[in-house]
């Protein structure tokens, strides 16, 4: 396929690009001896046209893969753009992301390409959306409270809860209580505790461990509140309860099970 083409000069006027009568763009991809070869100026997008111009006749371009997919692309391009946009500000699963953008009446008979093909694009527009790592516990708090507080959110509800500790003995505690199962704490009456030492962030070795509480319903564990917590104090444990009490006043557990832990 032949199209008539003039020569541009390249972005901060450095090289050529070229176009063509119906207004596309093409990147010069390699210079022999007789022909340039260019590409699209979409590749990367998934737009696959190139071809070749003689350099006898500069004036020319013969399309080795022409243009006839760009309305296919047009379309992963827009769920594309759809995808990588929600990830930057929904915090659900990119799979679920994908899977409810799939199934859009406008792309739910198209090819938009496999949820693998798109999983590292969405990954990186999400993370240069997210924070910076927090160096201190104190740090974490602020971003939960200041400019990011929109993100621990479930079902548009805040699950911080807040820091609790006051003076050195109680540390510091950022506690997280799920709200759709938050009830649980009052209709409950079994209820599980443990740390764990490999999930918790160290915050520079600050944090000590992640406390998990759980509730027993349906005889199935639920968990319901995690604290990150920089002691393991009788008075840190102590500051911990009496703030789950302010949020469920009718905490009420008849059975809690716990490992030995002398604090506690």
């Amino acid at each position: 396929m032949e199209k008539i083409i003039s020569t541009l000069k390249g972005a901060k006027g450095q090289g050529n690009t070229y176009k063509n009568e119906d207004g596309f763009v093409y990147w010069k991809k390699l210079d022999s001896k007789f022909y340039i070869t260019v590409k699209c100026s979409l590749w990367k997008s998934g737009f696959k046209a190139k071809g070749k111009i003689s350099k006898t006749d500069t004036t020319k371009l013969v399309l080795t893969i022409g243009h006839e997919n760009h309305q296919q692309n047009s379309i992963v391009t827009k769920f594309r753009n759809i995808c990588n946009e929600r990830a930057k500000k929904e915090h659900i699963s990119l799979r679920i992301i994908y899977n409810e953008t799939s199934s859009m009446s406008e792309f739910v008979n198209m090819n938009v390409g496999s949820f693998v093909s798109h999983r590292r694009t969405m990954q990186r527009h999400r993370k240069a959306n997210q924070p910076t790592s927090p160096r201190t516990m104190i740090d974490f708090h602020n971003q939960l409270t200041g400019d990011y507080a929109h993100l621990p959110v479930m079902s548009n509800v805040p699950i911080y809860m807040g820091k609790i500790g006051t003076n050195p003995e109680e540390g510091t505690t950022l506690l997280f209580v799920l709200p759709q199962i938050k009830n649980i704490l009052r209709t409950g009456s079994t209820f599980l505790m443990d740390g764990t030492f490999a999930a918790a962030p160290s915050f520079n070795r600050e944090c000590q461990q992640l406390y998990v509480i759980m509730g027993i319903t349906f005889n199935t564990g639920f968990p319901i509140a995690f604290a990150l917590m920089s002691r393991k104090t009788v008075k840190a444990y102590d500051a911990l309860f009496k703030k789950l009490l302010e949020i469920e006043p009718q905490w009420k557990p008849e059975t809690i099970i716990v490992d030995f832990e002398r604090a506690v």
